[in-house]
């Protein structure tokens, strides 16, 4: 909706849109939550479920030592709001970077592979 909605405002309006993409904070109340027990549903019962592998691996014990802490993040998104030009999204965080680089770079490639399927409508049309 955001990333929709900057390519509609005129330039001139001088609205600014920033997508913040926070990566893993150190925050013990949102992880006690997350680790909170809780009747899981029987869809999410294989352990290799996404959402198990996800539980799995924030039930690791000093996990947050390796997770940014809040302030920093709330300083660096501070910092590039106040700037001149500032991106449509700002991951914050290493692991945050490198997830949405990884995704955007598989993205690409997927985009590449059905490239002649999508421009085949295009292609009819002209015949």
């Amino acid at each position: 909706f955001i990333e929709a909605l900057s390519k509609e405002v005129h330039p001139k309006w001088n609205i600014r849109f920033l997508i913040a993409e926070p990566g893993a904070i150190k925050s013990t109340a949102f992880n006690r939550n997350i680790l909170a027990e809780r009747k899981i549903h029987s869809a999410y019962s294989d352990p290799e479920c996404p959402t198990n592998r996800t539980r799995e691996w924030l039930a690791k014990p000093n996990l947050e030592e390796d997770f940014t802490p809040v302030d920093e993040m709330a300083r660096t998104l501070l910092e590039a709001v106040g700037k001149e030009q500032i991106p449509l999204r700002l991951p914050l965080g290493q692991d945050c970077w490198e997830a949405i680089y990884k995704d955007f770079s598989e993205g690409v490639e997927t985009l590449k592979e059905c490239r002649t399927l999508s421009e085949e409508p295009s292609m009819r049309a002209e015949i």
